[in-house]
């Protein structure tokens, strides 16, 4: 039988696996003078933090979403839904920008990639996670 407890652990599980997947999956593509360039997951989290300076905050999203997974027990539940929601709506502040940085060649139209959908995909699965100790 499956419990709401053993639902929360899967669905876990399933955004720590999804956290990772998309470090190695193209985060967003940029058109770079004509030619797309494809920047991955890893990248965008290590230079993720410079973008603060320009105005994009969506990086800040994964330390909202590693406090989720901090708070993820029984005592803490409800502060970890807090956390999922609130990094899943942080992040999605990304598909709103027109403009990124690319290095110090300027800045550059870009699309979201599947990496980018993974990662929210793992904000989704710690809000249903710590949802399910909750209710």
């Amino acid at each position: 039988m499956i419990t709401r407890k053993s639902l929360s652990y899967w669905s876990l599980r399933a955004s720590l696996t999804a956290f990772v997947a998309c470090l190695a999956l193209p985060a967003y593509t940029t058109d770079y003078y004509g030619k797309t360039s494809v920047h991955y997951g890893l990248e965008a989290f290590l230079l993720g933090p410079v973008g603060l300076f320009a105005g994009h905050f969506s990086w800040l999203a994964n330390l909202l979403l590693w406090l989720s997974w901090f708070k993820h027990t029984d005592e803490t539940s409800g502060q970890s839904v807090v956390f999922a929601v609130l990094s899943l709506v942080l992040a999605c502040s990304f598909l709103f920008g027109k403009l990124i940085a690319v290095g110090s060649a300027g800045e550059f139209p870009y699309l979201a990639a599947t990496g980018y959908y993974v990662w929210l995909a793992s904000m989704v699965m710690a809000a249903i996670a710590a949802f399910q100790l909750k209710a």
